[in-house]
Parts: C-alpha cells; sequence; structure tokens
C-alpha cells in the first residue's frame, strides 16, 4: 500500500521532531567513528573466529552425579560469566530474542555439566534473560533515536516521496537502506558488538576464503535489511500522525511496543527468514573474551534520554 505524504503531513512530522527534540523525548545521535575499525580494502582483512570456539570452550563433559555442584537458595545471587552473556547477545543479534532450545547454550559450562534443574540454573538463566532484554530494549530506544534523525534529515527528498509512492514495502526499505552508513549500524547496534565482530563485516575488501566472503556477504545484509526495517517501523508506527491531533499533542512513543514487537518476529519475514541462523558460524568479536569494563554514566536531565546508552527498560 503506497504511503502519501502531503506537503501538511511532512510539515506536521518535522514539527513533531522538532518538538521532541526540544523537550527532551528525543535525543540527537551521537553516531561512533568508523575510522579505528580499520575498516578499508587497503587494511588486513579482520581474522575470522567463528563463534562455535567459544561455545565448545562453554561445552563441559557430563559430570556423574551431582558431587561438587554448587550448593544455593533461591535468594543467592551468582554471577554469570561474560563469556555466557556475550554468546546471549549472539544469540540476541541473529534472533532478536532467545529461544527456548538457545538458552542452555549461553549457561555457564560450571551449571550445565550437571543433570536437573537446580537453583543455579534458575539463577544465571534469569540474568541472561534479562541481558538479553535488556540489549533488545536498548536498541529499540537507539532505533528511536536514528529513524528519528533519519526522517527529518529526509522527510522532504523527492527520492523518498517516490519510495514511498510504491505499492511495495520492499521498495521503502531499499530506499531507507541507500543512506545506512556502517558508523549508524556501529551505533544502532551498539550492545552486540562485543559478541559479534563489526569489522569481519563492514570490512571493505573480499575475503580471501570464499566461504568466509559468504558469510560476511549474508549477515552484512541481514543486519542493513534489519536495521532499516527498523527505521521503517518508527515511521510507520511513530510518526504518522493522525490528523485529528495537532502535533504538540502527539506521543511519538506511542507505537513503541509495535516498533518492538515486529523487532521480534523480524528474523522469520521475507529475506531475513532465508538467512542462516547458526550461532556457531557467526563472527565473534575479538573483544569477545575481555573482561568488561563497568564505566559510572554521567547524571543527565531526568527527562532527557542519552543518545549512545538509553533507558535499559526502554521508555
Amino acid at each position: 500500500m503506497a504511503i502519501k505524504l502531503t506537503t501538511g503531513d511532512i510539515s506536521r512530522i518535522i514539527d513533531l521532531l522538532n518538538m521532541s527534540y526540544e523537550n527532551g523525548k528525543l535525543a540527537k545521535p551521537d553516531f561512533p567513528s568508523t575510522v579505528g575499525q580499520n575498516l578499508g580494502v587497503n587494511f588486513e582483512e579482520p581474522r575470522y573466529t567463528p563463534m562455535q570456539e567459544y561455545i565448545d570452550s562453554n561445552t563441559p563433559a557430563p559430570a556423574e552425579g551431582q558431587e561438587g555442584r554448587l550448593k544455593i537458595s533461591p535468594i543467592d545471587a551468582l554471577q554469570t560469566p561474560t563469556v555466557c552473556l556475550r554468546i546471549s547477545r549472539a544469540v540476541e543479534w541473529i534472533h532478536h530474542g532467545l529461544p527456548d532450545e538457545l538458552v542452555r547454550t549461553c549457561l555457564p559450562a560450571e551449571v550445565k555439566k550437571y543433570s536437573g534443574y537446580g537453583y543455579d540454573v534458575e539463577a544465571h538463566e534469569g540474568s541472561i534473560q534479562t541481558n538479553v532484554r535488556n540489549v533488545s530494549n536498548r536498541t529499540i530506544d537507539r532505533a528511536f533515536v536514528l529513524g528519528a534523525w533519519y526522517f527529518q534529515k529526509n522527510i522532504s527528498q523527492k527520492g523518498l516521496l517516490t519510495a514511498f509512492s510504491s505499492k511495495k514495502v520492499k521498495d521503502y526499505i531499499e530506499y531507507i537502506m541507500g543512506p545506512i552508513k556502517p558508523e549508524h549500524i556501529l551505533f544502532l547496534f551498539k550492545d552486540s558488538w562485543d559478541a559479534v565482530s563489526f569489522p569481519f563485516l563492514f570490512h571493505e575488501g573480499v575475503r580471501k576464503k570464499a566461504t568466509e566472503e559468504a558469510i560476511r556477504v549474508e549477515l552484512k545484509r541481514y543486519i542493513t535489511i534489519t536495521a532499516g526495517v527498523l527505521v521503517y517501523d518508527i515511521f510507520r508506527f511513530c510518526l504518522q500522525i493522525p490528523s485529528k491531533i495537532p502535533a504538540e499533542n502527539y506521543d511519538i512513543r506511542a507505537g513503541r511496543d509495535k516498533v518492538a514487537a515486529n523487532y521480534r518476529m523480524m528474523p522469520t519475514w521475507g529475506p531475513l527468514s532465508e538467512v542462516n541462523k547458526g550461532i556457531g558460524r557467526l563472527p565473534a568479536s575479538a573483544r569477545f573474551d575481555m573482561k568488561e569494563r563497568v564505566t559510572k554514566s554521567k547524571k543527565t536531565s531526568s527527562n532527557v534520554k542519552t543518545s549512545n546508552l538509553p533507558d535499559a527498560e526502554g521508555w
């Protein structure tokens, strides 16, 4: 179905975005530079480390009996290893959630070598599920930031209006994908790049091994389409203001749940459904086995969302 935007529609969207920036409901994006990523064709191709190497190292031989298993109660806190959290972020990156059949893959080796479901499994499952949920929520929040920036910049462009006059959603998405650059994707999926290798995907050279190049091309297209659909969904669910509602009375975040629901379902649609979603073949980040640094965030006004790390629980 074609999207018809009148001059009045465009004016109202621009007014809405300007007001949202002014009142702190939207943050201006702070896109990270990709200069230090060494993506140019003249740089050496990034190493390909299949995620399976980390999955295998986190997969122990089964233990006989329960001797040696940590005895904990429901109120005891356990710290889930960084490698497990990063495996779960890789799962979220490709599945946009945590499928039941992959929960055990993310559990610590010291827990899953034992049979049976105990409080230790419950504690780590809770930590991993919270981690995945927070990554998804922050991705949706950054999609708002990216989408608002994109449409403020492009809403009046003739090319966009022509693309939106098409009856095919595919045409909308492909047009939106055009101006999306690596730094936008680096920003949008910020939480995932300590798990999945951004340089592997966006290095500009053709890889020496055809099998690795096929993986790179497929996954790069996958994440670029995902970004394009997210930006489109921000327009579709959050920027089309009903004609009877003044722009100043419209809640730009009212459609957030629909954006999030579509994000969860996206891997099962169209060309994204055809992508091999095996976790083991994903390119692991060079930072995968590094310890996470804990940093204190700077204080900001209570009604302003920072563009690089939105509220983990969503808006």
